[in-house]
């Protein structure tokens, strides 16, 4: 893992609310695609889930912590739209969640009926210790507007 790292869209929601999957973006050298940074408070118990059932993601922690943030907002959206659950209703709860962050490791998620993308948010990292993986933030969320 690199010092920097960029914010990547929510695939999941993104796909759940789109009717085609989401445009492929162009990786530069250097650069994480990932919402989750790996030293800055990751929820242990979530961490610890995941590394039982599938202790394979030792060393992929942010991977990791990245899918199961993904899932989270995909169960909020099920959470909101309540037991006798539609595609359309699921799709309207997913619009009507503002300003949810993922265990506070992630920028603020706001969907609606013009914005099915979710996350748009960069940060800027600087990488401390290879050894634990921490970080320390250089600069806050930039968050900006979804161009689709």
């Amino acid at each position: 893992m690199t010092g920097l790292v960029r914010a990547g869209i929510v695939t999941l929601a993104a796909l759940a609310l789109t009717a085609g999957p989401a445009p492929a973006r162009p990786k530069a050298p250097g650069v994480t695609d990932t919402e989750i940074v790996i030293g800055l408070t990751p929820p242990k118990a979530v961490l610890d889930i995941l590394l039982k059932y599938e202790p394979k993601l030792q060393g992929r922690e942010g991977t990791a912590l990245a899918g199961a943030a993904n899932m989270i907002i995909a169960v909020e959206g099920l959470k909101k739209a309540g037991r006798n659950l539609t595609r359309d209703g699921f799709i309207e709860a997913m619009e009507g969640i503002r300003n949810f962050t993922v265990l506070g490791l992630s920028a603020p998620i706001r969907f609606g009926p013009d914005r099915h993308h979710g996350l748009n948010a960069v940060r800027l990292m600087r990488a401390q210790k290879a050894a634990d993986l921490s970080y320390v933030q250089v600069a806050p969320y930039q968050v900006f507007k979804p161009l689709f």
